[in-house]
């Protein structure tokens, strides 16, 4: 599965505007707005994704709370440390369970952990 993702959204030069612009499948929400206590903005930027028919994905997710209130608000799929932490390339067959070849499909998804 291929997927064109709109990184860091609500960040630098990932605007609204660039979700106009541009030919995406996903919206990658900024650490930033799911590491606090207040999702609102996190919540929102979920709605919008599903308004314009884009898949959102939640990064920097370190604890399952975070996970469970994202999923609950209708946030796709998330990325982040309470998963696993960045690893070398060679040891990601090991993570994943299964070989791992570089530019093939996998099983896994391209924008996020489902």
């Amino acid at each position: 599965m291929e997927c064109v993702a709109l990184d860091d959204f609500g960040t630098g030069y990932s605007s609204l505007a660039a979700i106009h612009g541009l030919p995406l499948d996903c919206v990658k929400i900024d650490k930033l707005f799911v590491s606090t206590n207040d999702l609102s903005l996190a919540r929102a930027i979920v709605a919008l994704s599903k308004s314009l028919g884009l898949m959102a994905v939640a990064e920097g997710i370190e604890h399952v709370g975070q996970r469970e209130a994202l999923t609950a608000m209708g946030c796709d799929q998330v990325q982040g440390f309470a998963f696993s932490p960045a690893v070398p390339l060679h040891e990601l067959p090991a993570l994943l369970g299964h070989p791992f070849h570089p530019g093939r499909s996998t099983p896994v998804s391209a924008c996020g952990v489902r």
